[in-house]
């Protein structure tokens, strides 16, 4: 589960970086094209901003296609091993359910954006989740590098 995680946060990192970047790129067209008055020259802004525009449906997508196959493979290897899962982390099942089964209501266009607001829904949620497995592990990985039982 930690390797997925690190891997969902891996892409999230890098589609903050590309959205931001986006952002200030597009807005220096903008103001390329305000300072020439709309004489724009070269510079199509309706073009560029439809080229801006694939980067928000390529991250959609990404989601629908890996990021939310990836919580649903950590929610898998969550059910199929709870027997093994120490009381502290089955606490953390129910959290990690709903996160993935609000994204995936979101997603199938059955949440009105109001729901979804008052839902609250955050990846933030599942920070203790996931401090918690960053703990889980390094305390294991400590035990086979002693050799201990």
């Amino acid at each position: 589960m930690l390797g997925i995680r690190e891997e969902i946060a891996a892409v999230g990192l890098l589609r903050t970086r590309v959205q931001e970047a986006a952002h200030k790129a597009l807005r220096d067209l903008e103001d390329r094209a305000r300072i020439s008055n709309g004489e724009t020259g070269d510079l199509d802004l309706v073009a560029r901003q439809e080229a801006y525009g694939k980067i928000v449906e390529f991250d959609n997508d990404k989601l629908t296609t890996e990021l939310l196959p990836a919580y649903r493979r950590m929610s898998n290897l969550f059910r199929e091993n709870y027997w093994l899962a120490e009381k502290e982390t089955q606490i953390y099942y129910p959290a990690v359910l709903a996160f993935i089964e609000i994204w995936e209501r979101w997603m199938a266009g059955t949440l009105p954006v109001e729901v979804w607001q008052r839902l609250d829904h955050s990846e933030e949620r599942l920070l203790g989740f996931y401090k918690h497995i960053a703990s889980c592990h390094d305390r294991l990985r400590s035990k086979v590098e002693q050799g201990a039982a």
